[in-house]
């Protein structure tokens, strides 16, 4: 390892896993029947982190660049339209959203505590080497953007 800022789990775990490990953790928390209200709760989360996702993925086709996290070096263009002017992180933002949907529909508020690990999973091992990267590719114009635009909603 190089300096205290670096850690074996920097942009290795796809986020997805990160997002199943937390659908995993959920089940410690036995579902009960929802309330109507928890239920509809759950339905608007869904789609409203299903719409978030897609038209954040649609950014990076539209540009071209490449939304593999793994490959951050790589991206041609600096996406800050669309989902991307409201949150840096908007497909990560849709991930934990559905989380979120999952923990109202098993009907236990308590599923909600997965969400708050698997954020502080992306945040740390996920967002923080992508900014580093993109800092490094695009300077002053993601300086800007973090600047105008929060890192989550």
């Amino acid at each position: 390892m190089r300096s205290s800022d670096s850690s074996f789990l920097n942009a290795k775990v796809p986020p997805v896993a990160w997002t199943a490990g937390g659908f995993l953790l959920q089940r410690l928390f036995p579902a009960r029947r929802p309330s109507a209200w928890m239920r509809a709760a759950s339905l608007l989360v869904f789609a409203g982190s299903a719409a978030l996702g897609t038209r954040a993925v649609r950014g990076f086709l539209d540009t071209g660049t490449t939304f593999d996290p793994h490959c951050v070096a790589g991206a041609t263009s600096l996406v800050t339209d669309g989902a991307h002017s409201v949150s840096r992180n908007p497909m990560y933002t849709a991930l934990l959203g559905a989380l979120v949907g999952r923990a109202l529909w098993r009907g236990r508020l308590a599923a909600l505590l997965p969400v708050a690990a698997v954020w502080a999973a992306l945040d740390r091992f996920q967002v923080r080497p992508e900014e580093k990267a993109l800092k490094a590719t695009f300077g002053k114009e993601f300086k800007r953007y973090t600047k105008a635009v929060p890192r989550w909603l």
